[in-house]
C-alpha cells in the first residue's frame, strides 16, 4: 500500500474536520439531513477514520504531526458518532507506540512542537477511556513542553 505524504494527511485532516463540521451542523440544520448516499458527514468521516486505521505509519522515522492530528480527527469522530468499534481499532494501532511497544522506535523524541504533538494521541484515547495509563502518557508529553518556559511564560516550543 502506498504511505500517504504529510499533505495527503493534511488533506485527511481537513476531510475528518468537514465531516466534524457537518455532524454539528446537521443536529441545529434541517437542510443538512438530506444528504445523497455515502455522502453524509457520518459516512465520510466513518470512511476516512477507517481508512486511516489501516493505513500504514507515514514515510519519515517517526511519527510526522500531519499523522497524530489526523489520529486525533479520527478518535474525535469516533466519540461523536458513539462508534466503539473504531474507537477500539484506532485504540489498536496505537499500542504499540506506547513506551516499551513494538513500535516505539517511532515515538518522536525532539523537544520541538512537531514532534510533541504526538501526545495528543495518548491524552485523547485517556480521556475518551478514563484509561490512567494513556492519561499517564499524554500528561508526560504536555509537561514536557513546559520543562523550560521563556522569560515571557509562553512554552519553549511556542511558534508565532
Amino acid at each position: 500500500m502506498k504511505q500517504r505524504s504529510s499533505i495527503g494527511n493534511a488533506l485527511l485532516l481537513a476531510a475528518i474536520l468537514f465531516s466534524l463540521t457537518g455532524i454539528a451542523l446537521a443536529q441545529t440544520e434541517e437542510y443538512f439531513n438530506n444528504w445523497p448516499k455515502g455522502a453524509s458527514p457520518q459516512e465520510v468521516g466513518k470512511h476516512l477514520a477507517e481508512h486511516f486505521v489501516g493505513s500504514p505509519h507515514q514515510y519519515t522515522a517517526t511519527i510526522h504531526y500531519s499523522e497524530a492530528a489526523a489520529w486525533y480527527g479520527a478518535l474525535t469522530f469516533a466519540n461523536l458518532t458513539h462508534d466503539d468499534a473504531l474507537r477500539t481499532e484506532l485504540i489498536r494501532k496505537f499500542e504499540p507506540l506506547m513506551p516499551g511497544g513494538a513500535e516505539a522506535a517511532r515515538i518522536p523524541q525532539r523537544h520541538h512542537v512537531d514532534d510533541s504533538i504526538f501526545g495528543i494521541i495518548p491524552l485523547e484515547i485517556g480521556i475518551q477511556t478514563k484509561d490512567p495509563k494513556y492519561l499517564t502518557e499524554g500528561k508526560r508529553w504536555a509537561d514536557r513542553q513546559w520543562e523550560n518556559p521563556r522569560p515571557d511564560g509562553l512554552s519553549a516550543e511556542t511558534r508565532f
